[in-house]
């Protein structure tokens, strides 16, 4: 069943920072930090064909983008062998922007300064293209 383009499908009252792009893996990492008693929060897309994007969001909101985003080249669609993307709106009280991508997972970690190399350990949310 296909996802209505405007559900929201994951949300965070949080400030997120584009924290890691690696062009080799395909790999964006949006990282809100850890504060008071919340837990370091990742939301992490594979697959990365196209991204325009602030460095930082404020109450990040992910949605189905109906449409491809304004710039976004012909081609970036689907992956060799014809596996389709997603096409991802991110929206903020301060910022929006889009992701085209295989896949997303927000999860919780035990990252911290001290601790660089934690790796995710509650997922809370995940989307797959088909």
């Amino acid at each position: 069943m296909p996802i209505p383009s405007s559900e929201v499908l994951f949300a965070a009252e949080r400030r997120f920072r584009l924290w890691r792009y690696g062009v080799g893996h395909s790999q964006l990492l949006l990282r809100s930090l850890p504060f008071d008693e919340h837990r370091c929060l990742d939301l992490l897309f594979e697959g990365v064909t196209w991204l325009s994007l602030p460095t930082a969001f404020d109450r990040l909101a992910v949605s189905v983008r109906p449409d491809p985003p304004a710039g976004m080249p012909p081609g970036v669609r689907a992956l060799p062998g014809g596996k389709s993307l997603l096409m991802l709106g991110l929206e903020a009280s301060d910022a929006a922007g889009a992701v085209v991508c295989a896949g997303a997972t927000a999860a919780y970690s035990a990252w911290t300064p001290t601790d660089p190399e934690a790796e995710p350990d509650d997922v809370v949310w995940q989307l797959r293209a088909d």
